[in-house]
Protein backbone atom coordinates (compact mmCIF):
# COMPACT_ATOMS: atom_id res chain seq x y z
CA UNK A 1 0.00 0.00 0.00
CA UNK A 2 1.44 3.73 -1.15
CA UNK A 3 2.01 6.12 1.52
CA UNK A 4 0.09 9.53 1.56
CA UNK A 5 1.83 12.79 1.44
CA UNK A 6 4.20 12.25 4.07
CA UNK A 7 4.88 8.62 5.98
CA UNK A 8 5.53 8.37 9.51
CA UNK A 9 8.99 7.25 10.73
CA UNK A 10 8.21 4.75 13.79
CA UNK A 11 6.03 7.74 15.88
CA UNK A 12 9.39 10.16 14.87
CA UNK A 13 9.31 12.91 12.49
CA UNK A 14 7.29 12.57 9.30
CA UNK A 15 9.24 12.17 5.97
CA UNK A 16 8.63 13.36 2.63
CA UNK A 17 6.62 10.84 0.72
CA UNK A 18 8.98 10.64 -2.97
CA UNK A 19 6.06 8.81 -4.75
CA UNK A 20 4.12 11.70 -4.22
CA UNK A 21 6.45 13.65 -6.64
CA UNK A 22 6.63 10.96 -8.72
CA UNK A 23 3.02 11.07 -9.04
CA UNK A 24 3.06 14.99 -9.33
CA UNK A 25 5.10 14.70 -12.25
CA UNK A 26 4.58 12.09 -13.73
CA UNK A 27 7.88 10.59 -13.43
CA UNK A 28 8.29 6.89 -15.38
CA UNK A 29 8.37 4.15 -12.09
CA UNK A 30 10.11 1.15 -13.10
CA UNK A 31 11.36 -1.56 -10.10
CA UNK A 32 15.19 -1.84 -11.35
CA UNK A 33 18.35 0.14 -12.01
CA UNK A 34 20.82 -0.95 -14.71
CA UNK A 35 24.57 -0.19 -14.72
CA UNK A 36 25.42 0.69 -18.15
CA UNK A 37 28.85 1.19 -16.57
CA UNK A 38 30.73 -1.59 -14.50
CA UNK A 39 33.71 0.34 -13.56
CA UNK A 40 34.19 3.98 -13.25
CA UNK A 41 37.87 5.95 -12.95
CA UNK A 42 38.84 9.35 -11.74
CA UNK A 43 38.71 11.12 -14.29
CA UNK A 44 34.93 9.60 -15.72
CA UNK A 45 33.60 10.98 -12.13
CA UNK A 46 35.82 14.17 -12.46
CA UNK A 47 34.00 14.95 -15.48
CA UNK A 48 30.34 13.57 -14.08
CA UNK A 49 30.54 16.38 -11.21
CA UNK A 50 31.69 18.86 -12.71
CA UNK A 51 29.16 18.85 -15.41
CA UNK A 52 26.69 18.77 -11.71
CA UNK A 53 28.53 21.58 -9.95
CA UNK A 54 27.91 23.63 -13.43
CA UNK A 55 24.30 23.20 -13.64
CA UNK A 56 22.77 22.29 -9.97
CA UNK A 57 25.78 24.34 -8.13
CA UNK A 58 24.44 24.28 -4.39
CA UNK A 59 21.04 22.48 -4.98
CA UNK A 60 22.35 19.03 -4.80
CA UNK A 61 24.93 17.57 -2.41
CA UNK A 62 26.82 14.81 -2.90
CA UNK A 63 26.89 12.17 -0.02
CA UNK A 64 28.20 8.11 0.25
CA UNK A 65 31.54 6.36 -0.65
CA UNK A 66 32.42 8.56 -3.35
CA UNK A 67 32.84 10.80 -0.61
CA UNK A 68 35.37 8.93 0.75
CA UNK A 69 37.97 9.18 -2.09
CA UNK A 70 40.97 10.99 -2.75
CA UNK A 71 39.15 13.23 -5.64
CA UNK A 72 37.42 14.55 -2.63
CA UNK A 73 37.69 14.43 1.46
CA UNK A 74 39.38 10.96 1.52
CA UNK A 75 43.02 10.21 2.15
CA UNK A 76 44.09 8.04 -1.13
CA UNK A 77 41.90 5.19 -3.25
CA UNK A 78 41.67 2.49 -0.88
CA UNK A 79 39.18 0.15 -2.82
CA UNK A 80 37.76 0.78 -5.97
CA UNK A 81 35.52 3.97 -7.10
CA UNK A 82 32.00 3.08 -6.33
CA UNK A 83 30.13 3.00 -9.66
CA UNK A 84 27.19 5.28 -8.74
CA UNK A 85 26.45 8.87 -7.48
CA UNK A 86 23.92 9.29 -4.38
CA UNK A 87 22.93 13.23 -4.26
CA UNK A 88 20.40 14.89 -2.31
CA UNK A 89 18.42 17.79 -2.86
CA UNK A 90 16.30 19.82 -0.52
CA UNK A 91 12.46 19.33 -1.49
CA UNK A 92 12.11 22.97 -2.27
CA UNK A 93 14.77 22.17 -5.23
CA UNK A 94 13.38 18.95 -5.82
CA UNK A 95 10.83 19.27 -8.83
CA UNK A 96 13.29 21.57 -10.78
CA UNK A 97 15.68 18.66 -10.75
CA UNK A 98 13.32 15.74 -11.41
CA UNK A 99 11.97 17.21 -14.13
CA UNK A 100 14.74 19.08 -15.87
CA UNK A 101 17.40 16.27 -15.54
CA UNK A 102 14.17 13.93 -17.09
CA UNK A 103 14.99 11.23 -13.73
CA UNK A 104 12.69 8.07 -13.23
CA UNK A 105 11.64 6.63 -10.23
CA UNK A 106 12.81 3.35 -8.01
CA UNK A 107 10.21 1.72 -6.86
CA UNK A 108 11.86 -0.65 -4.46
CA UNK A 109 14.21 2.14 -3.34
CA UNK A 110 11.94 4.81 -3.43
CA UNK A 111 14.47 7.26 -4.93
CA UNK A 112 14.70 8.78 -8.20
CA UNK A 113 17.78 8.19 -10.84
CA UNK A 114 19.25 8.71 -14.05
CA UNK A 115 22.41 8.44 -15.78
CA UNK A 116 25.34 10.99 -16.64
CA UNK A 117 27.86 9.66 -18.68
CA UNK A 118 26.54 6.08 -18.61
CA UNK A 119 27.27 6.57 -14.72
CA UNK A 120 23.89 5.50 -12.67
CA UNK A 121 22.73 7.93 -9.96
CA UNK A 122 20.14 8.52 -7.73
CA UNK A 123 18.56 11.57 -5.90
CA UNK A 124 16.30 12.11 -2.78
CA UNK A 125 14.83 14.88 -0.15
CA UNK A 126 14.55 14.91 2.87
CA UNK A 127 15.80 11.74 4.26
CA UNK A 128 18.28 8.77 3.43
CA UNK A 129 17.29 5.36 4.32
CA UNK A 130 14.19 6.68 6.50
CA UNK A 131 17.27 8.76 8.47
CA UNK A 132 15.48 12.21 8.46
CA UNK A 133 18.59 14.79 7.85
CA UNK A 134 17.99 18.28 10.11
CA UNK A 135 19.16 21.45 8.79
CA UNK A 136 22.71 20.83 9.97
CA UNK A 137 23.01 18.59 7.42
CA UNK A 138 23.10 21.12 5.02
CA UNK A 139 25.06 24.13 6.55
CA UNK A 140 27.59 21.63 7.42
CA UNK A 141 28.46 20.45 3.55
CA UNK A 142 30.85 21.37 2.27
CA UNK A 143 32.20 22.86 -0.80
CA UNK A 144 34.33 21.58 -3.22
CA UNK A 145 35.60 23.35 -6.90
CA UNK A 146 35.14 21.44 -10.01
CA UNK A 147 36.18 23.10 -12.91
CA UNK A 148 35.95 26.64 -11.22
CA UNK A 149 31.90 25.58 -10.42
CA UNK A 150 31.18 24.78 -6.58
CA UNK A 151 30.15 21.28 -5.63
CA UNK A 152 28.22 20.45 -2.19
CA UNK A 153 29.47 17.52 -0.47
CA UNK A 154 28.14 15.96 2.59
CA UNK A 155 30.55 16.42 5.63
CA UNK A 156 32.46 13.75 6.68
CA UNK A 157 31.57 13.35 10.17
CA UNK A 158 27.71 12.71 8.84
CA UNK A 159 29.31 10.65 6.03
CA UNK A 160 30.58 8.72 9.35
CA UNK A 161 27.80 8.53 10.85
CA UNK A 162 25.97 7.46 7.99
CA UNK A 163 28.30 4.38 7.57
CA UNK A 164 28.25 3.62 10.86
CA UNK A 165 24.29 3.46 11.10
CA UNK A 166 23.99 1.41 7.78
CA UNK A 167 26.23 -1.37 10.11
CA UNK A 168 23.94 -0.93 12.85
CA UNK A 169 20.92 -2.13 10.40
CA UNK A 170 23.02 -4.71 8.76
CA UNK A 171 23.16 -7.25 12.22
CA UNK A 172 26.25 -4.56 13.75
CA UNK A 173 28.24 -5.65 11.26
CA UNK A 174 30.29 -3.10 8.69
CA UNK A 175 30.57 -4.04 5.26
CA UNK A 176 33.92 -3.74 4.52
CA UNK A 177 33.57 -1.18 1.75
CA UNK A 178 32.20 1.26 4.81
CA UNK A 179 35.02 0.30 7.55
CA UNK A 180 37.70 1.52 4.48
CA UNK A 181 35.62 4.77 3.48
CA UNK A 182 35.27 5.67 7.45
CA UNK A 183 39.10 5.29 8.21
CA UNK A 184 40.12 7.05 4.84
CA UNK A 185 38.28 10.09 6.11
CA UNK A 186 39.26 10.12 9.81
CA UNK A 187 42.99 9.92 8.11
CA UNK A 188 42.56 12.62 5.56
CA UNK A 189 43.24 15.49 7.32
CA UNK A 190 46.59 14.04 8.64
CA UNK A 191 47.99 13.97 5.14
CA UNK A 192 46.00 16.33 3.36
CA UNK A 193 46.68 19.25 5.11
CA UNK A 194 44.18 21.33 3.14
CA UNK A 195 41.66 19.85 4.60
CA UNK A 196 39.92 21.26 8.01
CA UNK A 197 40.42 18.26 10.71
CA UNK A 198 37.66 16.07 11.27
CA UNK A 199 35.25 17.46 14.34
CA UNK A 200 36.07 14.26 16.48
CA UNK A 201 33.37 15.43 19.47
CA UNK A 202 30.46 16.25 16.48
CA UNK A 203 30.94 12.94 14.60
CA UNK A 204 30.65 11.23 18.14
CA UNK A 205 27.64 13.31 19.42
CA UNK A 206 26.21 11.97 15.64
CA UNK A 207 26.91 8.11 16.05
CA UNK A 208 25.44 8.77 19.75
CA UNK A 209 22.16 10.25 18.44
CA UNK A 210 21.45 8.57 15.41
CA UNK A 211 23.10 5.17 15.75
CA UNK A 212 23.34 4.28 19.80
CA UNK A 213 25.73 1.72 21.92
CA UNK A 214 25.72 -0.48 19.01
CA UNK A 215 28.47 1.12 17.12
CA UNK A 216 30.71 -0.08 19.81
CA UNK A 217 30.67 -3.38 19.06
CA UNK A 218 32.03 -2.63 15.23
CA UNK A 219 35.02 -1.39 16.81
CA UNK A 220 36.82 -4.29 15.37
CA UNK A 221 35.88 -4.11 12.23
CA UNK A 222 37.18 -0.79 11.92
CA UNK A 223 40.87 -1.95 12.99
CA UNK A 224 41.32 -5.12 11.01
CA UNK A 225 40.80 -2.38 7.75
CA UNK A 226 44.17 -0.83 8.73
CA UNK A 227 45.97 -3.97 7.12
CA UNK A 228 45.02 -2.12 3.93
CA UNK A 229 47.22 0.54 4.22
CA UNK A 230 50.60 0.80 3.24
CA UNK A 231 53.53 0.38 6.43
CA UNK A 232 54.97 4.29 5.92
CA UNK A 233 51.87 5.70 7.36
CA UNK A 234 49.79 2.87 9.28
CA UNK A 235 51.28 3.83 12.95
CA UNK A 236 50.09 7.42 12.67
CA UNK A 237 46.82 6.37 11.45
CA UNK A 238 46.42 3.67 13.41
CA UNK A 239 47.37 6.19 15.75
CA UNK A 240 44.36 8.66 14.64
CA UNK A 241 41.91 5.57 14.57
CA UNK A 242 42.86 4.42 17.88
CA UNK A 243 42.04 7.78 19.22
CA UNK A 244 38.81 8.30 17.48
CA UNK A 245 37.50 5.18 19.18
CA UNK A 246 38.76 5.78 22.59
CA UNK A 247 36.73 9.45 22.31
CA UNK A 248 33.39 6.90 20.72
CA UNK A 249 33.37 4.93 23.84
CA UNK A 250 33.94 8.05 26.10
CA UNK A 251 30.86 9.54 24.47
CA UNK A 252 28.56 6.65 25.81
CA UNK A 253 30.07 6.32 29.79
Amino acid sequence: MREGRHSENHGGPKLINLWDYAHKYHIEEISSMKLHRKGVDNQIITSVLSDFARKHSNRLILYGGQTATPLLLGYKQMRTYTNDLDFVAREQDLPSIIVNENLKFHTTHGVFFGYAMDVIYTVTSGHIHNWEMPDDFFSSSRQLSFDSHLLQVCAPEYTIMMKFRRGVENGRMLFGKDAIDVINLIIAPLFRKQLPPLDIGKTCSLLKTYCGRDILFMAGQIRRQLSHLSKEIRSRATSAIEDFLGHLGETFL
